[in-house]
């Protein structure tokens, strides 16, 4: 009974709070919207994601996280498979090979790339100083060659976020200012060589972006009506299932990437930023969690998690918001989907993972 309460205490209880909340919270979303469409079964797939989801999160708690460092080398090989077999075997949709067709559901290896990557690259910083420039670029190779592989698919959007996800673990692990600068610099130079390999419907992204108008009935649709959603929710929003815009099938993809435009307008600027300090609260707990690690490993894998969480957020909010060009990125655990919903479960449970396994018993909040 005494080391069941001691695991009990060292369980993070708001974090499992806040999870659960989102993931309910963007289910009752599908559900709201799906009571006007021709097409119903989202709710009951979201549902059943959910259910996966909370499976992942104990599977991802119970085994001690220091294993997945010791199992890296065949985490990562695993990894680049995944993405090379979809590449062959995926199935096609929306213009991108880029998941497993399974009949009742679709597999992304390219959203589980975001936290296996976190798990190969917290054990390379961990074991190697990032302030040597040739353990810093063997880093950041093992995060480009995934990088490349997502790119190939293509899903542009998926790969860039790994870029800061690296970013942000290298320098936390230790890498030297002026190394970070001559990257940024390095970085920025290769921009515009980059824009010449874009393909035409990337482009057509950034002009519309850029001027909505410019294509009202095609490119920009999407862009203004989220906007005209948004806009539309005032302080307190049109009420739960009554948003015009998604009601009345307007807003596309109202399911997915512009779902944030979905609360906006039904629950209005009360209800985003009540949504927005949920998210906040789940990713102070997630570095609360790698600040109270026993090593450097456990700190840097809560690191990347809580980077991973924060920028997919604000890369669909910005879309949304059209303050960034489309990036294709779900909203976490609210876009309908299973994918990104169990990804994100399965690696809440590994945070839990580093809180049950510390060794100091320290009540902290």
């Amino acid at each position: 009974m005494t080391v069941q309460w001691k695991y009990l205490r060292r369980f993070d209880w708001l974090l499992l709070a806040a999870m659960v909340a989102l993931a309910v919270f963007g289910a009752l979303i599908i559900r709201g919207v799906e009571a006007n469409s021709f097409y119903e079964g989202r709710f009951t797939r979201q549902v059943a994601y959910l259910g996966v989801g909370v499976f992942a999160f104990v599977v991802g708690a119970a085994i001690d996280y220091r294993l997945w460092g010791r199992w890296a080398r065949w985490v990562y090989l695993g990894l680049l498979g995944s993405l090379v077999l979809v590449l062959v075997l995926g199935a096609s949709f929306g213009g991108a090979r880029s998941s497993f067709d399974l009949g009742l559901f679709r597999v992304q290896p390219a959203e589980f790339t975001k936290v296996l990557l976190v798990l190969v690259l917290g054990k390379y910083m961990a074991d190697h100083d990032m302030r040597d420039l040739r353990h810093l670029l063997i880093s950041l190779a093992i995060a480009l060659v995934p990088m490349g592989l997502i790119v190939i698919e293509p899903d542009l959007g998926g790969a860039l976020l790994l870029l800061p996800l690296w970013f942000v673990m290298a320098f936390v692990a230790g890498m030297r200012v002026w190394h970070m600068g001559a990257l940024a610099l390095i970085g920025a130079a290769a921009v515009p060589l980059g824009l010449r390999f874009l393909e035409q419907y990337q482009i057509d992204r950034i002009i519309t972006f850029l001027d909505p108008t410019s294509d009202q009935a095609g490119g920009g649709y999407n862009t203004i009506q989220a906007l005209i959603a948004i806009g539309s929710g005032g302080w307190f929003g049109q009420g739960y299932g009554q948003g015009m815009q998604s009601q009345l099938h307007y807003l596309r993809q109202r399911y997915t990437d512009y779902i944030f435009s979905v609360i906006a307008e039904e629950f209005g600027l009360v209800g985003v930023m009540l949504f927005f300090l949920v998210v906040i609260l789940l990713i102070f707990r997630i570095l609360r969690a790698g600040r109270m690690a026993q090593d450097q490993y456990g700190r840097l894998i809560a690191v990347g998690i809580a980077t991973s969480l924060f920028i997919q957020t604000i890369l669909n909010v910005g879309v949304n918001l059209n303050v960034l060009p489309t990036t294709g990125q779900t909203l976490p655990f609210i876009s309908y989907g299973g994918s990104s919903l169990m990804t994100f479960m399965f690696s809440l449970g590994i945070v839990e993972s580093i809180l049950l396994r510390r060794k100091t018993l320290k009540f902290d909040w």
